[in-house]
């Protein structure tokens, strides 16, 4: 079954149904990050916290994890079938 061209309505969601548990512990890691960091960020401005700057870091690192988790299952999902 190739990628490009899945063989029928049941391929077809097979294939998504695989692709859709692509790197996902690495995306679902990254989106705690980004509201953990999103969440104290929020909290923190007004009362002037100490934890502003952990906040943003975490923030970064959540971002940075979605988009790799999304660049895998987008490489992923054009890889040809022998490659997988």
């Amino acid at each position: 079954m190739s990628p490009n061209n899945p063989d029928g309505a049941a391929a077809r969601r097979a294939f998504h149904r695989e692709l859709r548990s692509v790197a996902r512990i690495l995306r679902l890691t990254g989106m705690a990050f980004a509201v953990l960091g999103a969440a104290g960020l929020l909290f923190g401005y007004e009362a002037r916290a100490w934890w502003i700057w952990p906040s943003w870091v975490s923030l970064a690192i959540g971002a940075v994890l979605v988009v790799a988790g999304g660049v895998r299952r987008v490489r992923d999902g054009h890889r040809a079938p022998d490659q997988q």
